[in-house]
């Protein structure tokens, strides 16, 4: 009985040391983002502003050393500039799930990288007052490295900057003769700045 009850003890002993490692929060802020490697003379493109929200979770390995991942909501797209003449935005909607290993560098400042995957909700085109649904030109799937920086204001507040670069191609660009496809790949890679305040809640 003495050593169940030790055993018992233990157990959550190492319960609580666990979950005292681990933190949650929120966050939210601006994506500014681009598509690179479109290949097209006919069109430039520039930075689209959009939403990012979600929450995230962090797990201490040590007093060092911390894994953060999350859910997140990730505006991304671009706007572009046709020759001679019209303009148009592109606008993708994300979720997205980061698997970031992290470093404290002090209790201010912490460094983040590693991979994030996303999964396409919804693509649409903007020219003027016309929409349209433009889901089915991309990829569903889109894989990435991010790279990030933590600045903590207090213990709960912060802000982080990151940049995510794109692996997958995500775009399909096709060419068509007499509307009869003739040509069809798929190019471009997501890139995107973000910039976003953050609160943990507490332990």
């Amino acid at each position: 009985m003495r050593i169940t009850l030790l055993l018992i003890l233990v157990l959550l002993l190492i319960h609580f040391k666990l979950f005292a490692q681990f933190q949650y929060g929120v966050r939210m802020g601006v994506n500014l983002s681009n598509v690179k490697g479109l290949n097209s003379s006919a069109e430039t493109t520039s930075t689209l502003v959009s939403p990012n929200v979600g929450f995230f979770g962090q797990y201490s390995f040590s007093k060092k050393f911390f894994l953060n991942t999350g859910l997140q909501y990730n505006g991304k797209g671009y706007n572009t500039q046709y020759i001679p003449s019209g303009s148009n935005t592109i606008s993708t909607d994300y979720i997205s799930i980061p698997a970031l290993i992290g470093f404290n560098a002090s209790q201010t400042i912490e460094f983040m990288f590693g991979p994030e995957i996303g999964y396409l909700v919804k693509a649409k085109s903007k020219a003027g007052s016309t929409q349209m649904d433009i889901t089915s030109n991309f990829q569903k799937i889109d894989f990435g490295l991010d790279l990030a920086t933590k600045i903590n204001f207090s213990k709960r507040v912060g802000m982080e900057f990151s940049y995510s670069y794109g692996l997958t191609k995500v775009e399909t660009y096709s060419v068509y003769v007499n509307g009869i496809q003739y040509f069809s790949s798929v190019l471009g890679n997501n890139r995107a700045f973000q910039i976003d305040l953050f609160y943990k809640f507490k332990k």
